[in-house]
């Protein structure tokens, strides 16, 4: 084989490696940071779910008595401002910003101590995660998993 075909041959190699592995790249990329984003969403939707519901559940109770709602609404409002494109490649997306919504109302309701309105924001939120859960909007096993562990903030699990 002619030298000048070797290097043509792999010349056609390295420019058909180099065009099928940018896309490739980028994919698995993208693919990574929706898993980055989607983990820390979960863990926040968890911490705050779980703090709303335990106003009617005596299991949540214990596990969350608190809850950091300013902290979790900028891990949301950091992913939905800078990484807008990521964000609505969620299956999730559309359920994730009403959830954030609804919290970002009763979070403005709480720093207004209206009692009333504190006690509607809490069923709201507790009916719209019921709703996600029953509706396949929201991944009910990681959820669930994300409840049992206790919120994020806490150093220990529960029980330990």
């Amino acid at each position: 084989m002619a030298d000048w075909l070797k290097v043509l041959i792999g010349t056609v190699a390295g420019l058909i490696v180099g065009l099928v592995s940018e896309p490739l790249k980028a994919w698995i990329n993208g693919k990574l940071k929706e898993k980055m984003i989607r983990d820390a969403l979960y863990t926040s939707m968890a911490d705050l779910y779980g703090f709303f519901a335990a106003r009617h559940d005596p299991a949540l109770r214990a596990l969350y008595p608190s809850a950091f709602i300013d902290s979790n609404l900028d891990i949301f409002d950091h992913y939905f401002s800078t990484e807008k494109a990521t964000f609505f490649r969620l299956r999730e997306a559309p359920f994730v910003k009403t959830f954030f919504y609804l919290v970002r109302t009763a979070y403005v309701h709480m720093q207004e101590g209206s009692d009333t309105q504190q006690e509607e924001d809490g069923r709201s939120i507790v009916f719209c995660m019921k709703s996600g859960l029953e509706s396949g909007s929201v991944n009910d096993k990681r959820l669930r998993k994300l409840l049992a562990k206790g919120p994020s903030w806490r150093t220990t699990a529960p029980g330990a």
